[in-house]
């Protein structure tokens, strides 16, 4: 018998798991078409063939994601002898996304009227961007919705149990506070964790990293000329000398690797809030229990939440003056006037966090290094996905044609898009985390009231709950909220739960004071 049902289970399983794949894909298809077809109308607007074109999208998959991966199916089956037309049908035969679908057989329907390629995928832009705004409408409504739950559901509700069972415990009935344990360690924790996945698997942004790669070529200029080899013992010495300077210089800054990668914190974080921990059950320095877990934590986060937040405020200082930049360098160039001197021009009012990247690739672009390549190395240096996919746009439709200003000018229409989208977002979901902070507020001020007016009484009512026992519960219950609730705040407002870092510590350090202090 339960053969039987292992197999039925199992069959079942197998059946779902395609039409699983092919969600996700589909979700991964719609998120990024948009960044696609404006790729592809920078190419072509370029002279740059269809062909071309989509093998070039193709191979920038890394970059532009599952559309740019679909769309170089065609590429590839060109290249093996059918016709576009051909390549078209086979990939709207076999596409997951009712949005793929569509734009291809709108594309077959300009390739047979012989119709213009460049205003197709620009109308195309323009629509995914109002589809774009217009799913964010809903996406953000939707995340109003969550969020109000996750305040009744994981703050709010437990609380309530809580007060619940004090009164049942101060009218004398046994089993109060045993009830109240499955709500604290069980409830919260777990409610909270759904919350999250869930809005992970609602959220229409895209978390996947991208970089652009970078081919050497071997240089065969003088490979007639006969090579001499070196002396081994200078060769060593060499790289003993190189690997001497990259050492003085990790040195010389020992904080840039934290600063790069923000995860590296997070792991010596961890190493010192573990030391803390061990040493405070050791000598028994916490006089509540649970104090040096709490405290664990905070240490063990704060360096990750110091150069995490660091990277981000300048990140999105750059990425909210990019726009600017390119307007202003395509501006520039439609007037006549030199890259390089554009650049220097921009420098003289530019401020802030961009003004420095702007001053490398002012420096590397007057000692004749192409503006691309700047481009790139500065790409490199900020590492996200969305100034790797402005690079790439500008390098690759700049090899496609020398009309520098048309580049720029897409490139900048693409970032103000992106900008105006993140704002936006911003400006609704601020009001979420403030009811969630305001609901934690609540939380703790129904839990000092209960400690300054309720529980006193309780000694006097024959009541069968312990008062030491449920300041405890009330404690656990706080940190437990506080850092869930810090968590979902981040994701909520920004997307990632690595920035609810920050609003986890706020909470749970407020969560000590209050414990520690008034009650």
């Amino acid at each position: 018998m339960l053969s039987v049902l292992f197999y039925l289970t199992a069959r079942k399983a197998a059946e779902y798991y395609p039409v699983i794949i092919a969600s996700g894909r589909k979700n991964r298809i719609d998120l990024t078409i948009q960044h696609a077809v404006i790729y592809l109308y920078a190419m072509v607007k370029g002279q740059m063939r269809l062909h071309e074109s989509l093998r070039s999208l193709g191979n920038n998959a890394q970059i532009y994601g599952e559309a740019a991966f679909e769309l170089g199916f065609i590429a590839r089956d060109m290249e093996m002898g059918r016709s576009s037309v051909q390549a078209i049908e086979s990939l709207i035969a076999s596409t997951p996304s009712r949005k793929m679908e569509d734009f291809l057989k709108g594309l077959i329907s300009v390739i047979n009227s012989k119709g213009d390629l460049t205003d197709y995928f620009r109308l195309k832009s323009i629509q995914y961007h109002r589809e774009a705004e217009t799913e964010q409408k809903i996406f953000l409504e939707m995340l109003g919705s969550i969020s109000e739950a996750y305040v009744v559901a994981v703050v709010a509700g437990p609380m309530f149990l809580i007060v619940v069972g004090i009164v049942m415990g101060m009218a004398g009935s046994a089993g109060s506070q045993a009830m109240l344990y499955p709500v604290v360690y069980g409830i919260i924790p777990i409610a909270s964790v759904f919350f999250i996945i869930l809005i992970y698997s609602l959220s229409r942004t895209s978390s996947e990293s991208s970089m652009i790669f970078i081919r050497e070529k071997e240089l065969n200029v003088f490979k007639d000329i006969q090579l001499i080899h070196s002396d081994p013992e200078k060769v060593m010495e060499f790289r003993g000398n190189l690997q001497k300077n990259e050492m003085l210089k990790k040195l010389r800054n020992p904080f840039r690797i934290f600063f790069l990668d923000p995860s590296k914190a997070l792991y010596a974080g961890i190493i010192i809030g573990a030391i803390f921990i061990v040493y405070a059950v050791l000598n028994e320095k916490m006089t509540a229990s649970g104090e040096y877990l709490l405290l664990g934590s905070v240490i063990a986060m704060f360096p990750f939440m110091i150069f995490y937040e660091a990277r981000s405020y300048r990140i999105r200082m750059i990425e909210n003056r990019m726009p600017d930049f390119l307007r202003g360098l395509a501006d520039a160039s439609e007037s006549g006037m030199t890259l390089l001197k554009s650049i220097e021009m921009i420098l003289i009012s530019e401020a802030g966090a961009l003004t420095s990247e702007i001053r490398k690739v002012w420096r590397e672009t007057k000692w004749g290094s192409p503006i691309s390549q700047s481009l790139i190395r500065m790409s490199i240096r900020v590492r996200t996905p969305w100034m790797t996919r402005i690079v790439s746009l500008i390098v690759k439709a700049s090899e496609a044609t020398g009309n520098i200003a048309m580049v720029m000018n897409i490139a900048a229409e693409e970032a103000h898009t992106d900008k105006k989208l993140k704002q936006e977002r911003e400006a609704i979901t601020i009001i979420y985390v403030f009811i969630i902070y305001m609901t934690y507020f609540c939380f703790l001020f129904i839990a000092v009231i209960l400690s300054k007016s309720f529980l006193p009484m309780m000694p006097q009512s024959g009541n069968q709950v312990s008062l030491d026992g449920i300041k405890l519960l009330m404690f656990h219950a706080a940190s437990l909220n506080g850092f869930f609730s810090g968590l979902m705040g981040g994701l909520i407002a920004g997307g990632k739960i690595e920035s609810g870092v920050k609003h986890s510590i706020i909470m749970l350090i407020l969560t000590y004071l209050i414990f520690k202090f008034i009650i």
